[in-house]
């Protein structure tokens, strides 16, 4: 009798951590569309063990580590357990390779829910992000897509004819140049004047740019 009134605490309290360490999970992990974990260690007590949910989250790579308190009043210590993680997120997978300074669409890329967990990167979650947008470098077929990899399309392309304003004390002066380098408004370009002088522009429009040195 002894014996199972020992395996039965035994199993309630193991219930009881495993609700613990599922609630502060919920709790840290809410901005994941799903989340599985397995908990790798947990200190050996006969003792009470509670999970200190007040305590900063910590996370480093795919294992979570939560601090906890064992014992009672006249006995207590404090440790952790450790539990290993998978993320779930809604992310765009590419459908195709994409060249660099490709310009994207809806259609180059699906909807799905994957394993984030050890990606880097900021990762576009919804399709119409992509509109107006071209790619940096080459994206892979089934490549999760992160806001690193792509950028706003240009209003000005390399080879572009540019009005350049340069600003002489209160005179403005308008010269006709052309666009040796990609740029979006705010940029700083590189432009060469018809007569072969070349300057810094900051783009500040569509073909226009002013001239800062």
């Amino acid at each position: 009798m002894k014996m199972f009134l020992l395996i039965l605490s035994l199993f309630v309290d193991n219930n009881s951590l495993d609700k613990q360490i599922k609630d502060y999970l919920d709790k840290y992990l809410v901005g994941y569309l799903k989340y599985e974990y397995e908990i790798l260690s947990s200190p050996k007590s006969k003792y009470n063990i509670e999970l200190l949910s007040e305590k900063e989250f910590s996370m480093r790579k795919n294992i979570v580590y939560i601090p906890v308190k064992i014992g009672d009043l006249k006995n207590e210590s404090k440790s952790f357990i450790s539990v290993k993680v998978k993320l779930y997120k809604s992310v765009l997978i590419a459908l195709q390779s994409i060249k660099a300074k490709t310009d994207l669409t809806e259609s180059m890329f699906e909807t799905r829910t994957f394993d984030i967990t050890t990606l880097k990167g900021i990762l576009v979650e919804k399709a119409e992000l992509v509109t107006n947008m071209r790619s940096k470098s080459h994206i892979s077929t089934g490549e999760v897509l992160t806001e690193e990899e792509i950028e706003n399309i240009p209003v000005i392309f390399s080879g572009d004819e540019v009005k350049a304003e340069k600003n002489i004390g209160a005179v403005s002066i308008n010269i006709s140049a052309f666009a040796r380098e990609d740029g979006n408004v705010g940029d700083n370009i590189k432009i060469r004047t018809v007569d072969n002088k070349q300057f810094i522009a900051r783009v500040v429009g569509q073909k226009k740019v002013l001239i800062e040195e």
